[in-house]
């Protein structure tokens, strides 16, 4: 029996990257495991997805919801306005759901990975954009600790003790996985 048997993980974006390692840690804790993922745009969705928090509060058994946002959902990065602005509205969305579904049981987290070993950051378009723009480094370069980038896996550990009764007093929390990013100056 894991720490996490009889519970249900939702995770989206489950086919590849962080998604898929956070599926496997959590099942290995002893979550089912609902994986999402659509590889294409969609077109137009004729209908409201992802109603799993009316599901989550009619089950009155509580429960963990961890966002996924970044390090520039912490501190603003240069050349990455659209960007920044998308991972600190993850914040504002998780701070919101946080107070908002407490009364029912539910926790609501953020985690916030500096650059990860996963197929977006480290493919040669993205490589060669930061190239291109030497503005960029200091958004690729600033951890504390001597590592470039840490592996989704490293990011499914803190998702895991987040959905965890390890962690059934935290909520509205935005837990860095950085390697020392924010705090560098």
């Amino acid at each position: 029996m894991g720490t996490l048997t009889g519970e249900v993980a939702l995770i989206t974006g489950a086919a590849r990257g962080q998604g898929r390692s956070h599926a496997i840690r959590l099942e290995q804790d002893g979550a089912d495991i609902i994986a999402l993922d659509r590889r294409a745009p969609f077109d137009t969705v004729p209908y409201t997805l992802k109603a799993a928090v009316p599901t989550m509060i009619a089950g009155a058994a509580g429960g963990s919801i961890v966002l996924t946002s970044s390090t520039a959902g912490l501190r603003g990065l240069r050349s990455m306005a659209d960007y920044t602005a998308t991972k600190h509205g993850v914040v504002g969305l998780m701070r919101t759901f946080a107070n908002e579904l407490a009364e029912h049981g539910l926790r609501v987290n953020s985690v916030h990975p500096t650059g990860v070993n996963t197929d977006m950051v480290t493919n040669p378009a993205l490589r060669r954009w930061y190239e291109d723009n030497p503005s960029m480094a200091a958004n690729v370069s600033g951890n504390v600790l001597p590592v470039d980038l840490v592996e989704a896996a490293d990011v499914s550990e803190a998702v895991a003790w987040l959905a965890s009764d390890a962690a059934r007093y935290v909520t509205g929390v935005t837990l860095p996985v950085d390697a020392g990013f924010i705090v560098n100056v």
